[in-house]
């Protein structure tokens, strides 16, 4: 893990003497900036960029939440990083307006960030498609897989990594197991794939993914976050369960071990 991150450009207005730049190193930063940093990640006046809890320890679901409002915020593309800087802290608690050229790229970028939520809508609305035809979806670990270029096509036969990559296909998504569509992967792949988050993080089209033996892999979309996540439970060791479950009954049931919440986009 690369501890010489791109250093954020500083903010013209004094910062305090001991503030400091905010990125992933080994061992995680850690402290009361940290924490206030994930505070205004989470509350500011241009929306929320979920990082988890503020625990004060600058993990990947903390700078990915810091890329992400770089680049909501305007920022140049070579500065849209994982570097929490005094200048993001000064826009994010509305000590500092932002500049009119981040302005203009903030603005041209809205419907890119506008995308990706109904995306997430999207995905879970066909993962709840295939709760409703659960009788018409048949289990099979067929390769390449199955429905890719045919949404909602029925009857389908897949697999759990199989129908997750269906429903991110069919919403415009990227490809999870991350090969393009090309009808290969598994949910091992997802799990390499993914980056891995923390549950407080999660957003509704986010992985949970369990290991274990490759019998017991299993892959689950997430219909709605929280402390135990209501899940689209698909294909469970070959059961035709097309049921919304949650994850401790899933993990319940013998689907390995929940080892991952992951989410595609980077």
């Amino acid at each position: 893990m690369s501890t010489t991150p791109a250093v954020e450009p500083q903010s013209t207005k004094a910062a305090p003497k001991d503030a400091r730049q905010l990125h992933l190193a080994n061992p995680l930063m850690k402290g009361p900036d940290v924490a206030g940093a994930q505070r205004l990640l989470l509350e500011n006046p241009y929306g929320s960029f979920p990082c988890g809890t503020a625990d004060g320890e600058y993990g990947p679901a903390t700078a990915a939440a810091t890329k992400a409002a770089k680049f909501a915020l305007g920022y140049p593309p070579a500065q849209v990083n994982g570097v929490f800087g005094p200048q993001l802290r000064a826009y994010l608690s509305n000590a500092q307006p932002l500049p009119a050229d981040f302005q203009n790229r903030r603005k041209a970028r809205e419907h890119v960030v506008t995308g990706d939520a109904l995306i997430r809508q999207k995905i879970v609305e066909y993962a709840k498609w295939g709760c409703t035809n659960e009788t018409k979806i048949h289990y099979a670990e067929v390769r390449p897989m199955n429905g890719l270029g045919s949404p909602e096509g029925l009857p389908l036969t897949t697999d759990c990594s199989g129908f997750a990559t269906c429903c991110y296909k069919w919403a415009g998504g990227p490809d999870p197991s991350g090969h393009d569509f090309n009808g290969s992967g598994w949910t091992g792949d997802m799990i390499s794939t993914g980056r891995h988050i923390a549950q407080s993080a999660l957003k509704p089209g986010d992985l949970l993914v369990f290991g274990g033996p490759p019998a017991k892999q299993h892959v689950c979309i997430v219909i709605e976050p929280g402390d135990d996540p209501k899940l689209r439970d698909d294909l469970i060791g070959g059961a035709e369960a097309f049921r919304s479950r949650h994850a401790a009954s899933i993990e319940r049931r013998g689907a390995g071990t929940r080892i991952a919440w992951t989410v595609a986009w980077r």
